[in-house]
């Protein structure tokens, strides 16, 4: 028996990168990094908690796009902490964020995979984040 997590994965490999849906490859830097590179992952989170949509939105890391097929797993070597993620987030935005980030273990390797729920759009980040 396979759990909620694994059966989502598994349907979000076959699809193609969308309004609800980003791959990568790799893991987010997060920690031990500059400013700039911790914005992408800000900037991919907020992008879809601002997209209008009905349903939740995914960011699946440790996998590889292959347009028009199967998306190929390879796995990632470290996580982000949700807590730390929760807290970096929410400190610079209008209003708190829902999403979250998890641990998936699939075929062998680990993946990670960023749920952004469906939010009351827009979230605002104040012109200049990294003051304070």
């Amino acid at each position: 028996m396979t759990s909620p997590d694994y059966d989502l994965v598994d349907r979000l490999l076959n699809e193609e990168e969308s309004a609800v849906l980003d791959f990568k490859r790799d893991q987010y830097e997060f920690d031990r990094v500059d400013k700039e590179t911790k914005s992408e992952l800000l900037k991919d989170i907020l992008a879809f908690a601002n997209t209008s949509r009905n349903s939740n939105a995914h960011i699946l890391i440790g996998v590889e796009e292959i347009r028009g097929q199967r998306c190929t797993v390879v796995g990632v070597r470290s996580h982000l902490d949700d807590a730390k993620l929760q807290q970096f987030v929410n400190q610079k935005t209008n209003r708190s964020v829902n999403f979250q980030y998890r641990q998936i273990p699939f075929q062998g390797v680990e993946l990670g995979l960023l749920e952004i729920s469906h939010q009351d759009s827009p979230i605002l980040r104040p012109q200049d984040v990294w003051q304070g």
